[in-house]
């Protein structure tokens, strides 16, 4: 057999084997359908109570990292905030944004950019599932009674352009 032709049935074999791990690739993302950038391994991380890495465009100097929890619903991922906090103003100020998941013990990560989409009403239904998947359940409802009386909690809702 050619070498040109061993060369393309590897090739063949080998995209194959990649569509296989992922349900689709990132950079083939149709817009809307956010859901087939990630593979099963991916998904059932985003579906654990792992902290998460936002990053924030800071107004000067390096981006600002922080930890955050979220809750991803299959297409946005959801976070909660408080208004007198740094990410809050500088989201604010530049919407885009990224956010890491990682689990070292199965070498799997999950890495979002997009915008983000603050939202100021409806606070305690949206923060719900976050508290659901990291609060123990005795300390859940005081922990949303926290929220709906804060004033200056908000919702922030990263719409994903891509998903690596």
């Amino acid at each position: 057999m050619p070498i040109g032709t061993c060369v393309l049935l590897w090739l063949l074999t080998f995209l194959q084997a990649v569509r296989n791990e992922y349900t689709a690739l990132p950079f083939y993302n149709q817009k809307g359908d956010v859901s087939r950038m990630i593979s099963e391994k991916q998904a059932t991380l985003l579906a654990q109570p792992k902290t998460a890495i936002l990053g924030v465009n800071r107004v000067q100097g390096a981006p600002q990292l922080t930890a955050v929890w979220f809750f991803w619903d299959g297409k946005d991922f959801y976070l909660s905030t408080s208004k007198d906090r740094a990410k809050y103003s500088n989201m604010k100020r530049n919407p885009a944004i990224s956010l890491l998941v990682e689990d070292a013990a199965t070498f799997t990560s999950v890495t979002a950019y997009g915008r983000a989409e603050i939202i100021e009403h409806d606070i305690a239904a949206l923060t719900r599932p976050i508290i659901e998947k990291y609060v123990p359940e005795s300390m859940r409802e005081q922990s949303l009674t926290d929220i709906m009386n804060d004033p200056k909690r908000v919702i922030v809702i990263l719409h994903p352009e891509k998903i690596i």
